[in-house]
């Protein structure tokens, strides 16, 4: 879905654009986003990098990545983060690593989220081991399972 997240598109939607229109319907009720992002090279030793722009540079200051890209959405429009931006809103995308080593970076993922959370809200969070699930495609979602409901 990268790059869908536009306002004006053609007529003919593919199922990435329709995907992209729902979820910017929930995305115009948020005050910030945080989006984990893995890439399909599989080749390429990897380095976490942010990609936000200038008025989240003071949150991304916080996450353990390298370094952060900012202007993107003047290159390369629809991004979520560009989304966000665009919106008056936090838009922060972090890319992690590669989807083929997914496993060397969930727990960078997890991290980031908690320092993303408590710097820009002062929540304090708590995530059970058991409700962060891999299989997208499961009917009953496994934080349903761990909590005991039946879909």
């Amino acid at each position: 879905m990268n790059r869908c997240f536009l306002k004006k598109r053609s007529k003919k939607l593919s199922y990435e654009e329709k995907r992209a229109i729902e979820l910017m319907k929930v995305l115009d009720k948020c005050e910030a986003l945080l989006d984990l992002h893995a890439y399909n090279e599989p080749y390429i030793e990897s380095v976490p990098f942010a990609i936000c722009e200038k008025n989240c540079l003071e949150i991304v200051k916080n996450f353990d990545v390298e370094y952060a890209l900012t202007g993107i959405d003047k290159i390369e429009k629809g991004g979520t983060d560009g989304y966000m931006f665009n919106s008056g809103k936090i838009g922060i995308c972090v890319e992690l690593g590669s989807i083929e080593n997914y496993e060397k970076f969930i727990d960078l993922g997890i991290k980031t989220s908690y320092q993303f959370l408590p710097v820009q809200y002062g929540y304090l969070i708590v995530i059970p081991q058991s409700c962060f699930c891999l299989y997208r495609h499961e009917e009953q979602s496994c934080c349903d399972k761990a909590a005991g409901k039946n879909s």
